[in-house]
């Protein structure tokens, strides 16, 4: 690991750095992005050649695993929308940094940094500023090299972009170094073929320092399987390329076979072999279907068949297909393939795909604290560029990815309706739950609720017993009144 960036970019250093991790990092980042690419033959090369070096036809396959499963991760993490909560003082700062726009959209991004994290182990955000503008964008983890303490190789002490360019003829290596409250851009030449650092260009235009006035790195990066002994992270490709070369070899086999099978070759008396005047050989057919026979002794035309044991082809598939699923901590219902008859509710759903979900929640621990810290930042410039209306985001921001499956909303509703039922939970915590409300949306659906309950409830029923009573009452008071008036002296 690299802990010292002079010693690293000055004049006669060569680039790449000599650093084995470095080295062997960026190595992995070429491979899997041409796996992801689909160019499996530059990475399965060398067995397809063992295997098929005597055939004129290509048999290769390529079946695209690893952009398959690096989708699927990542649709898990942000296909659903995330809820972000903040203080009420922050939410149109936030509205602003999260607005759908078609090149900055935040969760575009967050998206592109979750397949990185699938594809190389590691996502990173970066917070620029355009013009004044804050900007949150992702950025390529092969151009990344990070620095750390020699005490300690889990705490990062700079982060540094770096990639390559041309300016006419000239190669030049451009660098930009991030540390706490600084950013630095700088300029070499590069020379003998690129492979070393050259004279460093010291001008306005190739030579930037800036300082960012915010307290922590500009740089934010989602280290998937982070270990105690490794900065880089783990990505998904490594423990399953094995797998796929071999699943890819065993389906172009059975193309192999059945294509054998169906050009066979076609048996018959050596008599009906001819030779030309040139020496050439030829058989003689009649219409194009029938060899002629020399004798009734000759034997018959016949095809060449064999059994090309495809099942014990498919079989090995099946049982490559189960690895593969191990490997990848996936099932076959996260790819949408279900056996016959099998429950498919919300809570089914959950069960198949226990290592799946567990594996999602080990990269939403790496990449909410990422998000988050871009998200701060950015408000951060906002406020020091003096834009109207940004405030600071906090540390009170919460960000809640979802697990990706899709709810089973009849399952919930009945799962909600038995705790309130039992006096578990009261409404208003349940329905903060089904539909994602805040607490004056709730109260609003509860009072819309409860109005149009008492609009159409019916006017009340009078008791009959009550109702006879109050007619005997009035019978006996009329009564009353007419012993009265008869008993009244008369004038």
């Amino acid at each position: 690991m690299i802990t010292d960036i002079d010693s690293t970019f000055s004049r006669g250093q060569p680039w790449p750095p000599n650093d084995e991790a470095v080295k062997t990092y960026r190595d992995l980042c070429e491979r899997n992005l041409t796996l992801w690419d689909g160019d499996h033959w530059a990475v399965f090369k060398d067995r397809w050649i063992k295997l098929f070096r005597e055939d004129e036809t290509s048999y290769e396959m390529d079946l695209n695993w690893p952009r398959r499963i690096s989708n699927l991760f990542a649709d898990m993490l942000l296909g659903e929308s995330p809820g972000f909560q903040v203080p009420d003082e922050q939410k149109e700062t936030l509205k602003t940094m999260l607005a759908d726009d078609t090149n900055q959209s935040f969760i575009v991004k967050a998206f592109e940094v979750a397949i990185d994290m699938s594809r190389f182990g590691i996502g990173i955000f970066k917070v620029r500023t355009s013009g004044k503008i804050p900007v949150i964008e992702s950025q390529r983890p092969d151009l990344w090299i990070p620095v750390v303490s020699p005490f300690n190789i889990k705490e990062a002490t700079a982060h540094i972009l770096a990639f390559t360019y041309s300016e006419g003829k000239t190669a030049l290596l451009r660098a930009e170094i991030h540390t706490k409250g600084h950013v630095s851009t700088r300029t070499w030449l590069l020379v003998d073929d690129g492979t070393k650092l050259g004279v460093e260009i010291d001008d306005p235009v190739h030579h930037v320092e800036i300082d960012t006035n915010y307290p922590d790195f500009l740089v934010f990066t989602a280290i998937s399987g982070q270990t105690s002994t490794s900065f880089y992270g783990k990505d998904d490709y490594s423990d399953i390329a094995c797998i796929i070369a071999e699943l890819e070899v065993r389906y172009a086999q059975n193309n192999r076979v059945l294509d054998k099978n169906a050009d066979p070759t076609l048996i018959g008396p050596f008599s009906a072999i001819k030779t030309r005047a040139n020496g050439e050989q030829y058989v003689e057919t009649f219409g194009g279907k029938y060899i002629g026979v020399a004798s009734k002794d000759d034997p018959v035309p016949a095809y060449i068949t064999w059994d090309g044991s495809l099942g014990a082809n498919f079989t090995q598939i099946e049982k490559l297909k189960q690895e593969f699923y191990s490997l990848s901590e996936t099932s076959p219902a996260a790819f949408g393939i279900l056996e016959a008859g099998l429950a498919t509710s919300g809570s089914a759903l959950k069960r198949l795909n226990a290592a799946l979900l567990a594996k999602v929640n080990r990269m939403k621990r790496a990449l909410v604290p990422a998000m988050k810290g871009a998200l701060m930042a950015a408000s951060a410039l906002a406020v020091q560029n003096k834009i109207p209306g940004a405030v600071l985001i906090t540390s009170d921001l919460t960000i809640a990815l979802k697990d990706g499956i899709p709810d089973d909303m009849k399952e919930s509703v009945d799962i909600e309706s038995v705790a309130v039922g039992a006096k578990l939970t009261s409404k208003a915590a349940a329905m903060k739950r089904l539909y994602e409300m805040d607490d004056e949306q709730v109260q609003e659906l509860m009072d819309q609720i409860d109005s149009e309950t008492k609009a159409a409830a019916p006017p009340p029923v009078q008791n009959p017993d009550q109702t006879g009573v109050d007619i005997a009452m009035k019978a006996f008071g009329a009564l009353q009144n007419k012993n009265l008036q008869d008993d009244a002296p008369v004038q």
